[in-house]
């Protein structure tokens, strides 16, 4: 069986000594939804500084009913 993307990067998380947040949040099945879709997101520092970070997040239902995926590393602005 093929490993899902989030154990993939936790994976990678762990052979680099860094920490990882995943969630995976299941929408609810409905008369019309009978294939379970989730709402996924994680969250992992790129290095020990936390100067940078890998953000993956997926919303099959997101802007109007169409799949949202944003993912990427990403630095922090500083809000002054």
């Amino acid at each position: 069986m093929e490993k899902s993307n989030i154990e993939i990067i936790k994976e990678i998380a762990r052979s680099t000594n860094r920490s990882v947040v995943a969630k995976e949040i299941p929408y609810p099945l409905t008369g019309i939804r009978t294939f379970q879709q989730y709402k996924r997101m994680v969250y992992m520092p790129n290095n020990h500084e936390n100067t940078s970070y890998f953000i993956w997040y997926s919303d099959y239902y997101g802007k109007g009913g169409y799949p949202t995926i944003y993912c990427g590393a990403f630095i922090p602005l500083s809000s002054r």
